[in-house]
């Protein structure tokens, strides 16, 4: 079982939050710029958190 910090929570927390409201928000018709590329190099250094990403603190 791999265990997280309580920054890789918060981290987590955060993300699920506003997940919810971009998806909120498009369901009552508002369009949100995404900036996500699947599979894109950059996307993933800035997201993990674990062990290089810009988000890692």
């Amino acid at each position: 079982m791999t265990t997280i910090t309580a920054y890789e929570q918060q981290t987590l927390n955060t993300e699920r939050f506003y997940d919810e409201a971009i998806q909120l928000a498009e369901a009552d018709g508002d369009e949100i710029l995404h900036s996500f590329v699947p599979e894109d190099h950059v996307h993933e250094l800035i997201n993990n958190t674990v062990d290089e990403g810009i988000d890692e603190g």
